[in-house]
């Protein structure tokens, strides 16, 4: 619980921090004056006044806030040029956007600093381990085996290639794949329909069930797993990939089950009873069987200049795919009762922090990316709403009516309240489960 509360104030309170450092240092430079910038919200625990700015450290350690001069609609103008008000249309757009753009910004850096670190790595060719029944793939006639050697007409050689095509496949509507099966080299192509897009296509790597980190106080940490040990039988049935042994390990809940283990040259007969576990899935919340075990990966280390490629690359998808979750949101194809609010958050942050601080720093990345494309949207209240006014201002060559936008920023509030409330009776409900 110590844990999930640390990584929760350190995950929010750097992307939220770095949210409006983005404001105060853009006001700043096009000279509006910043009259506040707290570290944390709520009453003031420590403050020191330079250069006309009161810089704040307040109680709760959630991000923080600016106040600029002049941004209270409510208040009246004065003219003065360190006004945000007062100031030319492309500076208060230019101040606005800078929010969201430094969330950009601390994601691609934190990317940087996952690849140079060091990504722990499957190293996965491009051979197809699982097909999994009633998918699209399946359907198509995919096999367990298939060596795929195009996707979308370009040539693949590993599994990160293949699901990279399978995304862009995805959104474009059809998946052509060439496969090679024993001699012959077979063409296939799968139609993405609206109702499939929101579904997995059914097609998994080949991973070796080989046992990499055991998770401490799970069944197979418990009967002395090691990592290294291949597992070669359950229950009699021969396993020869990891997606395989998974799934008959899910399935099973809470059944014993007989795995024979190779280590080294010798043979290991275990009992394992999994337990219990809620996860995620398309069809919502379900329970699985779990022993604690993950695959075997190598760290794969970058240098500098291959890192910043990485995660230019990275940061790419991860708005891509930012997108392409809220439009299946909004049309219906994934469930809403997969928003998670801050309590999810926090409780995703502290598995992030349990499994190492690389974990963390990807997650607090990838969340930074999340805020930033969020905050972009074009609801008032939000940075997008006030860049969709300074277009229209743009467009009619004067600004919309101080009443038409508290108007407009009041039906904002209210979506994004019910948003939240709806989002945190989810982690209610997850938690209480």
């Amino acid at each position: 619980m110590f844990i999930t509360i640390l990584a929760a104030l350190f995950t929010l309170g750097v992307v939220i921090f770095f949210h409006e450092l983005g404001h105060f240092i853009m006001a700043k430079r096009v000279g509006v004056k910043v009259e506040k910038f707290s570290l944390g919200f709520g009453p003031k625990l420590f403050g020191v006044n330079y250069s006309g700015t009161e810089y704040l450290i307040s109680t709760i350690p959630l991000g923080g806030y600016i106040k600029m001069k002049g941004e209270d609609t409510n208040e009246e103008p004065t003219g003065d040029m360190d006004e945000f008000c007062s100031r030319p249309l492309g500076d208060r757009a230019k101040i606005v956007f800078f929010g969201p753009f430094l969330n950009f910004f601390l994601a691609f850096f934190f990317f940087i600093l996952v690849f140079m670190i060091g990504i722990p790595t499957l190293n996965l060719d491009n051979k197809v381990g699982l097909v999994k029944k009633d998918t699209l793939a399946y359907k198509e006639g995919i096999q367990k085996d298939d060596i795929i050697t195009k996707v979308n007409n370009y040539k693949v050689n590993k599994w990160e290639e293949i699901e990279k095509g399978f995304m862009e496949g995805i959104l474009k509507g059809k998946v052509i794949l060439e496969i090679e099966r024993g001699k012959k080299v077979i063409k296939k192509v799968l139609t993405i329909s609206k109702e499939d897009q929101s579904k997995p296509l059914g097609i998994y790597p080949h991973i070796p069930s080989i046992v990499g980190k055991l998770k401490k106080g799970y069944p197979a940490e418990k009967v002395g797993l090691k990592e290294g040990d291949v597992i070669v039988k359950i229950n009699n049935r021969e396993v020869r990939d990891w997606n395989e042994m998974s799934e008959i390990i899910s399935n099973s809940k809470e059944k014993p089950l007989d795995i024979l283990i190779k280590r080294n040259e010798k043979k290991i007969l275990v009992k394992i009873t999994p337990i219990l576990e809620e996860i995620s899935s398309q069809e919502g919340m379900i329970k699985v069987g779990m022993i604690g075990i993950s695959p075997q990966t190598k760290v794969h280390r970058y240098g500098v200049f291959e890192s910043i490629k990485k995660a230019f690359s990275q940061l790419m998808v991860s708005i891509q795919y930012v997108f392409f979750v809220l439009w299946k949101l909004i049309s219906g194809g994934i469930s809403i009762k997969h928003l998670a609010g801050p309590l999810g958050i926090a409780q995703m942050a502290g598995q992030q922090a349990q499994s190492g601080l690389l974990s963390l720093v990807f997650f607090v990345a990838f969340l930074s990316v999340n805020l930033g494309v969020f905050n972009l949207l074009p609801i008032p209240v939000l940075d997008g709403g006030f860049l969709l006014f300074y277009a229209i201002e743009k467009l009619r060559g004067k600004a919309i009516s101080i009443k038409a936008q508290e108007i407009a920023s009041q039906v904002g509030l209210s979506v994004l309240m019910v948003l939240i409330l709806f989002a945190t009776f989810n982690d209610i409900l997850r938690v209480f489960k």
